[in-house]
């Protein structure tokens, strides 16, 4: 199943879902976000650093509603660019894949017509 989420401005929340859900997905909470994984949480302000972005997103919070979606620059902390949405992805995990052996060949003509 595919697992995301999705945030928009002006969307109704409860807070405490989301920093559980980011959680679910792998994120780890910070003082301030370094990295792909990271968030943190400062009174009315959430950041993110959702994995594949190339910066982190801050929502600013109006009591239990986004206020604002905002691209920022981790350096400075000033604001790069608004978003009406963003969709956040769990972190990516190292995948175990498992080598498949096949105990008889098969010829190539079982799967040639």
């Amino acid at each position: 199943m595919f697992k995301a989420l999705k945030l928009y401005k002006r969307q109704n929340l409860d807070l405490e879902d989301i920093l559980k859900t980011l959680v679910e997905f792998g994120y780890k909470r910070q003082d301030s976000v370094g990295g792909e994984g990271d968030f943190a949480r400062r009174g009315g302000i959430v950041d993110i650093f959702p994995f594949t972005f190339e910066l982190p997103i801050r929502l600013e919070l109006d009591i239990d509603q986004i206020a604002a979606i905002r691209t920022f620059n981790t350096a400075s902390g000033a604001p790069l660019w608004e978003h009406s949405m963003v969709i956040i992805l769990p972190v990516k995990k190292p995948s175990h894949t498992r080598t498949v052996e096949f105990k008889e060949e098969f010829p190539i003509e079982n799967f040639v017509d």
